[in-house]
């Protein structure tokens, strides 16, 4: 099965462990949408990423931030195959 264009969601994306997954998943080809709540360490993690990924800054205890963020990346990119809550 080819990740090619399957959607991932990451969150925590801006450091750590969850900035190297969601480099290890854009790397195996997954559209990747890293979240978290500092838009510069997101920043940081797009600019450095070793291959494309969206960022996306906001705080995933507020569930109407939640689902008014990501519904845009979801209409866009399709329903999450994979959700790593780092």
């Amino acid at each position: 099965m080819s990740a090619q264009g399957e959607l991932a969601i990451v969150t925590g994306a801006g450091s750590g462990m969850g900035q190297a997954i969601a480099w290890s998943l854009a790397k195996e080809g997954y559209s990747v949408v890293g979240v978290g709540r500092s838009a510069e360490k997101l920043d940081d993690t797009a600019r450095r990423s070793p291959a494309p990924l969206e960022v996306l800054s906001l705080d995933v205890r507020n569930r109407d931030e939640v689902t008014r963020s990501l519904s845009s990346a979801i209409s866009r990119l399709g329903t999450p195959k994979i959700l790593v809550n780092n």
